[in-house]
């Protein structure tokens, strides 16, 4: 019975030796991807940076980089991406007012203000969507800009499990 319960004791440190040293061993990718759009109408430019959080898993901070015009540069974290919640989708309100919406947030960006700011969760109702920031579906799974004409609309509601 010793025997067994030493075995067991060995075994159990032996995991959580492995699972402590996994992330020290396999850090997760620390150079962000980046993909951007710009708006025709104004020349203001969205970039959104996602940087992974995990060794293994498909989990990411995900950074806003929102240029104005005339060159003001504001930076924000977004809500972070917990696994398979990375879509973000883009929306104009206006010439100068666009939304940015995640699964979890709403941002709202105004070029004329230089400002980035929360937005609760309910998008204006004149709010036209223009594309989505997503991997692509295809074999290459490449973070990109997709416009409306190549990715339509999706309602962004949490599955959980």
């Amino acid at each position: 019975m010793k025997r067994l319960l030493k075995k067991l004791l060995i075994g159990v440190f032996t995991c959580v030796t492995v699972l402590l040293a996994l992330p020290i061993l396999f850090p997760a990718s620390t150079s962000p991807l980046e993909t951007s759009w710009e708006s025709p109408q104004t020349g203001a430019k969205i970039t959104i940076q996602l940087t992974q959080t995990h060794p293994f898993l498909a989990e990411y901070e995900r950074k806003l980089v929102f240029r104005t015009p005339d060159g003001v540069k504001i930076e924000q974290l977004l809500f972070p991406d917990p696994g398979g919640y990375v879509r973000t989708q883009l929306y104009r309100a206006s010439d100068e007012v666009l939304y940015l919406k995640g699964y979890f947030d709403l941002a709202r960006l105004s070029a004329v203000d230089k400002n980035v700011s929360r937005a609760g969760q309910k998008l204006p109702e004149d709010a036209v969507y223009l594309g989505a920031f997503d991997f692509d579906k295809n074999a290459s799974r490449q973070w990109r800009f997709l416009p409306s004409s190549e990715s339509p609309e999706q309602p962004l509601v949490p599955q959980g499990g």
